[in-house]
């Protein structure tokens, strides 16, 4: 099963295993698939292999077992990329820009006059596309990490066995076990990469949501990492960004 894929490589991730320019090199930067000379980041599972087989033995003229085995997978609407939890595409982040034209960027004499007519040329976008500093990200939320395996879906192993046996000519005796594993299985909650370990909850407590600058003993993780952010900011495993998940 092939991964989530930009014709143009126009996406971006969250990679937590480069280190960040920004940051002194701390780990966590983006990273962009056309860079890469890719059109994405997950690679195909060439391993979704899904057999499905029975049998029935006749045992003795009145008796038969039954079994079969099987595997299904999730289908991919269903996997995390496409779950309700994730409405949004993969971030297609320095790939695109925005421009605002409003009485703040563009002020008028009067209140109630248009900020722009058809007379007036659209502003261009100042910037050049794409933007591959992967810094640009910093001290926000960043893009989803998606994972090279991000690809290998949940995917269930389902067993049968049964006996069936003839009790006279109008009734059946039937025994069967019916069975299922789950492998691969998504879940929902662990995906966030910048959680404090339980141990940084019960060592500060409330002191997380103070400003690290009532805390001189607790090091700045960072050169330019400001102390007015709280100290749970600045434990975190990726300071530099406002949270982070992963596909």
């Amino acid at each position: 099963m092939g991964g989530i894929t930009e014709a143009h490589g126009q996406m971006t991730t969250m990679n937590p295993f480069i280190a960040n320019p920004g940051t002194g090199n701390l780990l966590g930067a983006l990273q962009f698939a056309r860079q890469l000379g890719h059109e994405g980041f997950e690679r195909t599972d060439w391993g979704l292999v899904l057999p499905r087989f029975g049998f029935a033995y006749s045992v003795h003229p009145t008796t038969v077992v039954r079994g079969g085995f099987g595997i299904n997978t999730q289908a991919p609407v269903g996997g995390p990329e496409f779950n309700a939890q994730y409405e949004s595409h993969p971030s297609a982040a320095g790939f695109s820009g925005s421009i605002q034209v409003s009485p703040t960027t563009n002020p008028q004499p009067y209140s109630d006059m248009a900020v722009t007519t058809l007379s007036t040329p659209y502003p261009s976008y100042p910037n050049p596309l794409p933007n591959y500093d992967p810094t640009q990200s910093n001290g926000q939320a960043p893009p989803t990490y998606i994972r090279p395996d991000g690809s290998r879906v949940t995917y269930y192993e389902n067993y049968n066995l049964g006996i069936q046996q003839a009790l006279g000519r109008q009734t059946i005796f039937e025994l069967n076990y019916v069975g299922n594993v789950g492998k691969r299985i998504y879940a929902n909650g662990l995906d966030q990469l910048n959680q404090l370990p339980v141990s940084d909850l019960q060592r500060y407590g409330d002191a997380l949501l103070d400003p690290l600058s009532l805390h001189p003993g607790i090091p700045i993780p960072y050169a330019g990492f400001s102390t007015n952010n709280t100290v749970q900011q600045a434990l975190l495993r990726f300071p530099q960004y406002q949270g982070g998940s992963i596909y």
